[in-house]
Order: structure tokens, then C-alpha cells, then sequence
């Protein structure tokens, strides 16, 4: 949150995260749910570092992105309705 942490930071405007973390990058091959990538540009490089990614996506909306140091979880805005309980007790959203 920014006045917490230095930017990139998020900040909540009328009650909604404005994210400031941003990554450009680009899909070179795409399956049902699944994809390989490249981050070509970021001003998070601990959350989103440059180089290749693989991505998955599961029926409970949660997005995991692999990056050769890290792993990054992002879900969707039903995930807590469509995931088991022992997932969603995990916390995997990033």
C-alpha cells in the first residue's frame, strides 16, 4: 500500500485496489488452461520479473504464474465460492 511500502504500491480509491504494479509481456503459446509467456517490461521485477512464465488457471478461478525464481497466485473474483475449503484456507492470491 503506498504510505506502507515504496512504488510501485497499490492504493485504494472509493473503495477499490488500484493495483501500481504493471508488467507487459507477451504469449507465445496458449492451451485450455494453460500458457507460456515472456515479461518484457515491469516495475516489480520481485512480482513479476522479466524473462519466460508458465500459467495455469484452474475451474476455481485461481491463476497460478511460475517464474524460474518465484510463483505468483492471483484469483479470480469467485474464487472463494468455487474453491475447495482447504484451498481457499491457503491464501494463494498475490
Amino acid at each position: 500500500m503506498c504510505g506502507q511500502d515504496p512504488p510501485p504500491c497499490d492504493q485504494i480509491v472509493n473503495n477499490l485496489i488500484t493495483d501500481g504494479g504493471r508488467a507487459l509481456g507477451m504469449l507465445h503459446s496458449v492451451g485450455e488452461r494453460s500458457a507460456v509467456g515472456e515479461v518484457r517490461a515491469t516495475n516489480d521485477p520481485t512480482f513479476a520479473p522479466s524473462g519466460t512464465f508458465s500459467a495455469d488457471v484452474t475451474e476455481y478461478e485461481l491463476l497460478t504464474l511460475r517464474f524460474p525464481a518465484t510463483t505468483v497466485g492471483m484469483c479470480g473474483k469467485n474464487f472463494a465460492t468455487l474453491a475447495p475449503d482447504q484451498i481457499v484456507q491457503t491464501r494463494p492470491c498475490g
